[in-house]
């Protein structure tokens, strides 16, 4: 088993994300921008006309944040005790999942708004064990107000903050004040911005721009094999973790429970935004990384790791059919 103390770990998992999204990098393009986004085209059009930064260079630097947040992913899994034991396993899974489909690397708004919702997440399940909750609170609510600055549809991210309070705190109103307090900050401050350089209309056609659809048109073949292979992965991480839940102690089961939540928020935001299919993986990732710590049955999680490689090959594959 990869362990996260061994130094070879991250060197191995670096090697498996190139190999995997070498097809992204073959097919490398520049972020598509919308005008009414006027804060992710601005970051667009800095990288590219005062760093003079190409296609090729948008596309690895995707790939290099999506590696880093496969690491982050799996700090964050073993800071919370997550799992029984720290491995490579929760990182490893969402390089997989991630690697699906070459799209999915391409630097985007969803790409930006996963890192703010993970270290939002990450924030969350630090709210049981902390001497300074209202900071925490404030802190939590401030990265996950962010979100709303990229992507309107991301005010939903108010919803993690909810439970990460509903369940990991007892109720007192100045803490909820508190966390609404920092999830507005954000909007303040840009709002403050604007109007004092006098361009506070691009709020209003920000906030009347309709959600921005990317899919692309595959075959019945990839859509059957991904979700089909990904929805199987889901029912067993699903399973093995209802097997573990009576064994957890309360707070780790809480917290658990956020992570259960952020999959389906994930799941909704998607289905707004028709466009964010990667902030799916993270959450799915932790869940689906339950199947590889079933110890008495490791032939198993030998199984699930060659599964999971084989889907991703036989996506790719139909991807470009």
């Amino acid at each position: 088993m990869l362990r996260n103390n061994n130094p070879f770990t991250a060197l191995v998992l670096l090697l498996a994300t190139l190999l995997l999204k070498w097809q992204s990098l073959r097919y490398a393009t520049s972020p598509e921008v919308v005008d009414a986004h006027f804060l992710f085209k601005a970051i667009v059009n800095f990288l590219k006309n005062i760093l003079h930064w190409g296609p090729f260079a948008f596309t690895l630097a995707a790939l290099i944040q999506i590696f880093i947040q496969a690491l982050y992913l799996n700090f964050i899994a073993s800071k919370h005790k997550l799992f029984s034991h720290s491995s490579i396993f929760p990182a490893l899974t969402y390089i997989l999942l991630t690697s699906l489909a070459p799209n999915l690397n391409y630097f985007s708004e969803a790409l930006l708004i996963n890192w703010l919702v993970l270290w939002g997440i990450d924030i969350c399940m630090d709210f049981a064990q902390t001497l300074e909750p209202r900071k925490k609170i404030f802190n939590a609510g401030m990265v996950l107000g962010i979100p709303l600055l990229i992507q309107y549809e991301a005010a939903s991210t108010l919803l993690l903050l909810g439970v990460g309070l509903l369940l990991l705190r007892t109720f007192q109103p100045a803490e909820w004040f508190t966390g609404l307090l920092g999830f507005i900050t954000p909007l303040y401050f840009l709002t403050g911005i604007l109007f004092l350089v006098d361009n506070l209309s691009l709020f209003t056609i920000y906030f009347s721009h309709p959600p921005v659809a990317e899919y692309r048109a595959l075959s019945k073949t990839y859509w059957i094999m991904t979700l089909g292979g990904t929805g199987l992965l889901f029912s067993i991480g699903f399973y093995r973790f209802q097997q573990q839940t009576q064994r957890m102690v309360i707070y780790t089961r809480r917290k658990w429970l956020l992570i259960l939540c952020y999959i389906i928020w994930s799941a909704i935001f998607l289905i707004l935004s028709k466009q964010a299919w990667i902030l799916l993986f993270p959450g799915l990732s932790l869940l689906i990384a339950q199947s590889y710590y079933m110890e008495k049955t490791k032939w198993f999680r030998t199984f699930i790791f060659l599964f999971s490689c084989v889907l991703v090959i036989f996506s790719q594959i139909a991807f470009f059919k």
